[in-house]
């Protein structure tokens, strides 16, 4: 099973097989299995969207990361 590409129901990106969803991959995913409805999963879920997004916080791991090899 194809995720987060090749236009498979747990991909986000516009295709030529259909538009762009809301979400991301992981997303997706827990809003077929149902998930998204469990309110212990909910920040995660948000979180890792954000991740996929590119919105790292200030103190995110990936952020600390990228600065650390831009400083060399």
């Amino acid at each position: 099973m194809l995720i987060d590409i090749g236009g498979s129901p747990f991909d986000e990106h516009a295709t030529e097989h259909g538009e762009e969803k809301p979400g991301c991959a992981s997303t997706l995913m827990a809003e077929l299995l149902g998930f998204d409805k469990v309110d212990k999963l909910r920040k995660l879920l948000k979180h890792i969207e954000r991740n996929d997004k590119g919105q790292w916080g200030q103190f995110d791991l990936a952020t600390a990361i990228m600065q650390m090899y831009d400083e060399g």
